[in-house]
């Protein structure tokens, strides 16, 4: 059970690499009309979890109205109209990082709440919002890591701090490919280890808003 689970993270980890490495192949215009397109997903599918809450009778839960209320701000500042450049990402008044933090928190609460009769919807929901998260969260800090270095330097500096960005997914890529078939003691450490390389490498980008 244990080795399965290591694998199965390696496996989300390998999954995630592929998605950023998608992404960073992409041309400037290219990779500001996947990130729309993935706003755009991203947003309906909000819009659905809160029709689904708005949906659900029970009423005068605290829980359920603080996940009503974030899940709205949530939909309101993906929905807010404003060109994709760094400045406006810094300075638009909406906080997407926030909003996505407190609806991320509201939804956890909100389903502890509900009963078993919930637990099929629960699960498929849940699945799907955190993918969609994960997803959006990973694409926009790519933009941002691109707005950023056009905002600060060249196209140039971009290309060259893109192209190194993926030599370190493709080497993590093989990395994890070359282990899937190792024992439980050998896969256990080789985790740890990868799993620090995966954070310094999404940290890279994090740390250029």
């Amino acid at each position: 059970m244990e080795d399965r689970s290591q694998k199965s993270i390696l496996d989300k980890m390998k999954q995630e690499l592929d998605d950023l490495e998608l992404q960073l192949k992409l041309g400037s215009k290219e990779l500001k009309d996947a990130y729309k397109l993935r706003k755009k997903k991203f947003t309906e599918l909000i819009r659905d979890v809160h029709e689904y809450s708005m949906a659900v009778k029970k009423s005068g839960s605290e829980k359920l109205e603080e996940f009503r209320k974030n899940s709205k701000y949530l939909l309101d500042t993906l929905e807010s109209d404003f060109d994709i450049s760094y400045t406006d990402y810094e300075d638009k008044p909406h906080d997407l990082k926030k909003a996505l933090n407190d609806f991320e928190k509201s939804l956890k609460n909100y389903f502890k709440e509900l009963g078993d009769e919930a637990k099929v919807s629960q699960l498929k929901i849940e699945k799907d919002v955190k993918t969609g998260i994960e997803k959006f969260k990973s694409d926009l800090n790519v933009q941002r890591a691109h707005l950023k270095q056009l905002n600060e330097k060249s196209q140039s500096d971009w290309e060259e701090w893109k192209e190194k960005k993926l030599r370190e997914v493709n080497d993590l890529k093989r990395k994890i490919d070359s282990k899937l078939g190792e024992s439980k003691e050998k896969m256990g450490k080789f985790n740890e280890e990868v799993s620090e390389a995966f954070q310094h490498l999404k940290s890279a980008f994090k740390n250029l808003k």
